[in-house]
Parts: C-alpha cells; sequence; structure tokens
C-alpha cells in the first residue's frame, strides 16, 4: 500500500506540472503512437512498478541502508549489459567497476567472513533484484525521453504502476490510524514529498546547472547518506567489513560516470 500511494500521489502531482508546463496535449501525445503506448505501459510495470517494490520488500527484510547499497549496483549491470550487447571487451575502468562492485556488495554481504552471511536471505535476494529493476528501468525508458519530457515519462510510469498494483490493495484501503498517529502520518507525508516529489524535482532541476557526469558524482551521496543516517539515527551496527564494502560500492559508480565522461570529451 505504502508503495502504490507513494507513485499514485507523486504521478498525479507530476501530470499536474506537465498539464501546467508543456499543456494537455503535449501531456497526453505519448498515447498517440501504439509504440509509444506499449514502451510507456512496459516502462510503468516492469521499471517504475518493480523498482519501487523490490526496494522496499528489500528495506522490509533488511534495512534502508544495505537496500541502498545493494540496489546501486544498478549502473555496474548497466554497464555489463552495455558490454555484453555491444561485444566489447572491459577496459580497465570498466574492469576496476565490476570488480569494486562485486567485493563491495560481497562484504555487506559476508561482513568479511566468507564462511556466513550478515544479512538475510529475503533481503539479499530482493536488494539484487531493485538492482536488476533499476537496470531495466534506465535502460528502457531512453527512446522515450529521446521524445518527450522526463516528467511527462516518469508521471505517467508512475500513474499505470499504481494502477497495476491496485489488484492487491486498494490505495482508498487503509486504517484510520494513519491519521490519529501523528508520527505515522508524517511518515507517509514525508515518503511522498521528500522521497518522490522533491528527490525528483531536484535531481532533474539540478541538471540545467550540472553536467550530467557531475549529478551523478553527486548522487553517490544518496548510499553514503543511507548508511550515516542509519548508523546514526537507526541504530544499525556497521562494522569496518561493512564501511569497506560501502565505499568500494561508490567508487565503482564514480568510475562508471567518470568513464562517462571521458567519453563524451572525446
Amino acid at each position: 500500500w505504502l508503495v502504490e500511494i507513494r507513485l499514485l500521489v507523486s504521478g498525479m502531482v507530476l501530470l499536474l506540472y506537465s498539464v501546467l508546463k508543456y499543456g494537455w496535449k503535449t501531456t497526453c501525445s505519448i498515447w498517440m503512437r501504439w509504440k509509444d503506448a506499449v514502451a510507456i505501459l512496459i516502462f510503468g510495470i516492469g521499471g517504475m512498478l518493480s523498482v519501487q517494490l523490490t526496494f522496499y520488500l528489500a528495506i522490509h527484510h533488511g534495512n534502508a541502508a544495505t537496500a541502498t547499497l545493494l540496489q546501486y549496483t544498478a549502473p555496474v549491470l548497466v554497464l555489463i549489459y552495455t558490454l555484453l550487447r555491444n561485444v566489447k571487451l572491459p577496459r580497465l575502468v570498466d574492469g576496476l567497476s565490476i570488480l569494486f562492485a562485486l567485493l563491495g556488495t560481497a562484504l555487506l554481504v559476508t561482513g568479511g567472513d566468507v564462511d556466513q552471511i550478515a544479512i538475510s536471505s529475503e533481503a539479499l535476494f530482493w536488494g539484487l533484484l531493485s538492482a536488476v529493476a533499476l537496470a531495466f528501468y534506465t535502460l528502457q525508458p531512453v527512446k522515450l525521453l529521446a521524445k518527450f519530457a522526463s516528467p511527462i515519462v516518469v508521471g505517467w510510469g508512475m500513474m499505470i504502476a499504481a494502477v497495476a498494483f491496485s489488484y492487491s490493495q486498494s490505495p482508498w484501503t487503509f486504517s484510520l490510524s494513519l491519521f490519529s498517529d501523528l508520527y505515522l502520518f508524517l511518515g507517509l507525508v514525508f515518503v511522498i514529498l521528500f522521497g518522490t516529489l522533491l528527490g525528483f524535482t531536484f535531481f532533474l532541476t539540478s541538471l540545467r546547472y550540472l553536467f550530467p557526469y557531475e549529478a551523478s558524482i553527486l548522487s553517490c551521496f544518496e548510499p553514503l547518506t543511507a548508511v550515516l543516517i542509519g548508523v546514526v539515527w537507526m541504530n544499525l551496527s556497521f562494522s569496518l567489513w561493512d564501511w569497506l564494502g560501502s565505499v568500494l560500492i561508490i567508487l565503482a559508480v564514480m568510475l562508471i560516470s567518470w568513464k562517462k565522461e571521458e567519453q563524451k570529451k572525446k
């Protein structure tokens, strides 16, 4: 229900913003050609819904810090997919990125002890699946984003995902305790407002002032922030091996971002 209501409210606001900025006709033009309509349906269900649901399930079975770090291996999956698709051997930077990501994930999962798993098998499964979903979320809508503005694509994707997921839980079916418990209600507002709407809007706005390379590097603070808040605020236990694994995953993403910028310059 949390995933659904988050998607529904955020999707409605983004589409309203699109209508006000681009007009109703432009906002709905994505449904005019059947190829675009099929693509946005696939993005909504296979991309938007899957990446949101798997991420929250990873948090449910583990914790926010580990879930964020596991999901953040998605750029490495995108790199591997690109290399396989183009039948290219990895360069030194590619190899280091993949190696750092694998080592970082292994350290997080084992806690430095290869004879045991430091997190639950469910958290590991959903965390890695969320990385796969995020990789698909990144690759699949490329053609749509080349034709339509980001708020239109993401807004419709969120609405489709919310409607598709409503079979499980109606968004209007919830306990009234949600409104009687102030902290619970504020938590829901925070997830919708800061975790979805403002986070997405801030990142889009930053691209008006920063190069994509710079924005990607700054986004590396996301998993680091999740770890710091989890340790300081939520009393999560992070060992030296966990910190080392976190740093390796962040370095892997930074190397990929650096490589992309070098390619653009060439």
